[in-house]
């Protein structure tokens, strides 16, 4: 009966070693497993953080290209604006300088009483303000295309206009032996509309038809 009793003791007893270490073994795979899911969980967080900061730059880049792209833009457009502006010093001004050349080179020539030179004289005069006006009118191409330039239409007779612009291209008409007159048989040539704009066209249709 003692070793019967003995032998169940200790089987009982190996049996709870065996348990004991089974949970012992147990405890420790899940403290590692514990672990190794804290230790992930924190790579994670760690990749996550990275992943937002990655978002967060992929954001400022392509606001930045973005930025860039409408600077781009705005400054081709600028340059664009430049070349027209350009374009219209080089046309408008060239009128009243060949203008001013032309009566220059009678009063040159000689042969002119002094009514003559003092009717050429005012010619220049005009030419001189027309240039002047021009350029004035030139430094507002901004405002004019964007909507913030109003042309000041006041009512004027055109007639005197016309004639003014006829006379300060009859030299150089002459010069290419075509004849150019001015005749109004109107009674009311009063006109709504903006002067310098009107002259400017009057200046830029007579010119080119002398010239072409």
């Amino acid at each position: 009966t003692r070793n019967i009793f003995i032998a169940g003791f200790l089987i009982v007893l190996t049996f709870a070693v065996l348990i004991a270490l089974r949970y012992r073994e147990k405890f420790r795979t899940e403290a590692i497993i514990r672990e190794q899911n804290e230790n992930l969980q924190a790579q994670a967080a760690e990749i996550s953080s990275i992943n937002d900061l990655l978002s967060t730059a992929n954001t400022t880049l392509q606001e930045n290209n973005s930025a860039l792209q409408d600077k781009n833009e705005e400054l081709a457009a600028l340059n664009a604006e430049k070349n027209e502006l350009m374009g219209i010093v080089s046309h408008d001004l060239k009128n009243p300088i060949g203008a001013i050349q032309g009566l220059s080179e009678l009063i040159e020539s000689g042969g002119l009483d002094m009514e003559q030179v003092q009717t050429i004289a005012t010619q220049i005069n005009r030419s001189s303000e027309k240039m002047l006006d021009l350029v004035k009118n030139l430094l507002d191409v901004n405002r004019l295309e964007s909507g913030g330039l109003v042309m000041s239409r006041i009512s004027f007779d055109i007639a005197p206009l016309v004639e003014a612009t006829t006379a300060q291209y009859t030299a150089p008409a002459q010069a290419k032996n075509i004849t150019l007159r001015f005749r109004n048989e109107s009674e009311n040539s009063t006109v709504l509309a903006d002067e310098q704009a009107v002259m400017q066209v009057l200046d830029n249709l007579i010119s080119n038809a002398v010239k072409y």
